[in-house]
């Protein structure tokens, strides 16, 4: 641990006449604002934490969580009972996972005030819309459509199983023919990716 001189009491120069006491006080400074893991020179006890979380997605040092350290002031200057008002500076950058898309904080981080509790935050990327289509052919060598192509709309990392009846008839009667499921082509079940 990393203390700093916090107070002093007695004389701390002078005469001797009679026994000298002096009591130095020190205090935590295990913390930073520039690096939450260094000491910065002001005590721990006038800052609070505020860890900023990410769902799909990284903050710029490639960490999915992030922990801020904000000095606490009252009357300008540090205090226990004081707090600190986050600003757009303050919010870590992210980016979005492959397959995600901007999404939302859980409370919107910027002008929220700090007090010695601290804060949680989180960032949460929505997934991207993607589709999975069915196609419906014949198997002529020019494949020609037996009925409309299904759509079906779903998002990035959403499962799927399209192995059915009710997507993949068994038979099609189409122009007074019947045509039979002969083979399908592409993944029928998993998860949906790019």
């Amino acid at each position: 641990h990393h203390y700093i001189k916090e107070s002093t009491t007695g004389t701390l120069s002078g005469t001797v006449g009679d026994d000298v006491v002096i009591t130095v006080v020190y205090t935590l400074d295990d913390k930073g604002t520039t690096d939450p893991t260094q000491p910065d020179g002001v005590a721990d006890k006038y800052q609070a934490d505020v860890v900023f979380n990410v769902v799909h997605g990284k903050w710029s040092d490639d960490s999915t969580s992030m922990t801020k350290v904000f000095t606490l002031t009252k009357d300008g200057k540090p205090s226990e009972t004081g707090s600190y008002t986050l600003t757009d500076s303050d919010i870590p950058t992210s980016t979005a996972d492959t397959g995600y898309q901007a999404g939302s904080w859980n409370t919107d981080p910027e002008g929220e005030t700090i007090t010695k509790t601290g804060a949680t935050y989180t960032y949460t990327y929505v997934a991207q819309a993607r589709t999975i289509t069915i196609n419906y052919v014949d198997d002529s060598a020019a494949p020609v459509e037996l009925e409309a192509a299904k759509v079906i709309n779903t998002t990035y990392g959403a499962s799927y199983d399209v192995n059915n009846t009710t997507d993949i008839p068994a038979s099609i009667d189409k122009g007074g023919h019947h045509y039979i499921k002969e083979s399908t082509t592409g993944t029928l079940s998993g998860t949906v990716g790019d």
